[in-house]
Parts: structure tokens; sequence; C-alpha cells
């Protein structure tokens, strides 16, 4: 898939994002800590694309922007997730790591910026 439509495909880079998110934490140290952050993150990322397609299902542009909200909380928790992950080298492929964050960022800019103009769509609409 070309870069400009995969920037338009939302869900398959929601599962895409999600798939990378379970493979890093693939490498977490089998400690508590990496079992923690590793059972917790998985949960927030693949939420994120759970919730987008609940959104996709709603029956009103309320229910649509609340499950885009629910999906931009679950993206934000998965960044802090992953910064934690990145500031206590639990893992060895930073660089790998690092695209995974910037890929976060990618997704919440995006999240936020459609939950501002459903949003201002429904105020023009009332």
């Amino acid at each position: 898939m070309s870069k400009e439509n995969r920037a338009f495909d939302t869900e398959g880079r929601l599962l895409d994002f999600a798939v990378s998110v379970i493979i890093t934490t693939e490498s977490l140290p089998g400690t508590e800590a990496g079992k923690h952050i590793s059972r917790e993150l998985v949960c927030a990322a693949t939420s994120s694309a759970v919730r987008y397609a609940q959104a996709q299902g709603a029956g009103s542009r309320d229910g649509f922007v609340d499950n885009l909200k629910g999906c931009l909380r679950q993206l934000r928790g998965t960044k802090i997730w992953l910064l934690m992950i990145e500031r206590a080298n639990l893992v060895k492929s930073l660089s790998k790591l690092e695209r995974v964050i910037e890929e976060n960022e990618a997704l919440i800019a995006i999240f936020a910026k459609s939950i501002k103009t459903a949003e201002h769509k429904g105020e023009r609409a009332s």
C-alpha cells in the first residue's frame, strides 16, 4: 500500500500500530515491571483500534465523537507506556521503539484533529 493510501486507511493503520506494539512487548523482559507494562500497553494499543471500529458503527454524531475520544484516550495512554519503556531502557532496539512512538504521535494528532472537525461540524448542524 502506498504511503498516501495508508494515511487514509485509518483502521488498517491502527491495526498495524497495534501489531507493532504487540511485537514490541515480546521483547520486554520477563520481570514484574516488564510483564505489567506489556499487559497495559497491549490493552491500550489494541483498544484504540477497537474503539475506532466502534466509532464507524456509531448511530449518531455524538456516539461517533465519543468513540473517537475513547480511541484518543487509549492512544495517549499507549504513549505513556511506550515512553516508560524508552526511559527505562527495557528494549534493545531503540530505533524500532522510536518508530512505534512516532506512529503513536502521528495517530494522536490525527484523532485530535478528527475530533475537532467532527465537533465543529456538529456545531454547524445545530
